[in-house]
């Protein structure tokens, strides 16, 4: 399933395609904490905005564009400063093909570049999987642990580039520093 992929850098002219990828999910389900499908201007001001701190990959199969992840910042205060939050959407007849890991460990390594060292994503768990919400998230972000395998209905499952298993807050380490 990986013939033909290429993972790059987003840029403000992928907006309209981007936006393929992410209306179902603004329309059909609340992981997106949207009510309306932002225009394109709206989301290639978004892309442009994000770029300037912090990595936003694009998914591309034969030229197509696929896929996307991003991080951004966690929380405003300083002591977050190297925490980030990712977004991972994939188009949906792609799901479920191992494309969600690539894409999710291609933007590990470009924030672990950049220094970053917690990545968190909140995540949605259904009680009953359907076409747009699969459990997989969970296992995911998770790991193996019985935690990742049976968490509460919505939970923040906050992992560092050197270790993916879930912690108890959303908090940076006490000990986490800057890199220089």
């Amino acid at each position: 399933m990986t013939d033909g992929i290429k993972i790059r850098a987003a840029s403000p002219e992928d907006a309209p395609a981007l936006l393929r990828v992410y209306a179902p999910y603004v329309k059909n389900t609340a992981i997106t904490y949207e009510y309306d499908v932002p225009s394109v201007d709206e989301f290639s001001k978004r892309i442009e905005t994000t770029l300037k701190r912090f990595p936003y990959l694009v998914l591309e199969r034969g030229g197509e564009i696929i896929g996307y992840a991003y991080a951004g910042p966690l929380h405003s205060r300083p002591a977050y400063d190297w925490s980030v939050e990712t977004s991972l959407y994939l188009s949906e007849d792609v799901r479920g093909g191992g494309l969600g890991r690539l894409l999710h460990d291609a933007l590990e390594n470009v924030l672990r570049e950049q220094g970053f060292l917690n990545m968190n994503a909140c995540i949605a768990y259904p009680e009953k999987e359907d076409e747009y919400l699969t459990r997989n998230s969970a296992a995911f972000a998770g790991g193996t642990s019985a935690a990742a395998k049976n968490p509460p209905a919505s939970s923040t499952v906050p992992h560092s580039p050197a270790n993916r298993g879930p912690r108890a807050s959303c908090k940076s380490p006490p000990t986490a520093q800057p890199i220089p």
